[in-house]
């Protein structure tokens, strides 16, 4: 998504959605452990511009009380 992104192919109103779930998915401990591990797979031009921007941005979600 990130390249389709940079090369024009996916609309700026489009690319923010995408951005915004990518945000969400990486407020989760679970999701930056991933990231952690396997960051090495992808190349250099997309880490600094894409995700660890997106990164910085994410914030832990809220626990709500469960439903009794």
């Amino acid at each position: 998504m990130y390249f389709s992104r940079r090369d024009g192919v996916v609309s700026p109103s489009l690319w923010a959605q995408i951005e915004r779930t990518m945000i969400d998915f990486l407020a989760y401990p679970g999701t930056r452990q991933w990231w952690e591990t396997r960051k090495h797979w992808y190349t250099e031009d997309f880490l600094p511009a894409s995700w660890m921007k997106l990164s910085q941005k994410a914030v832990s979600p809220k626990r709500t009380q469960p439903m009794i």
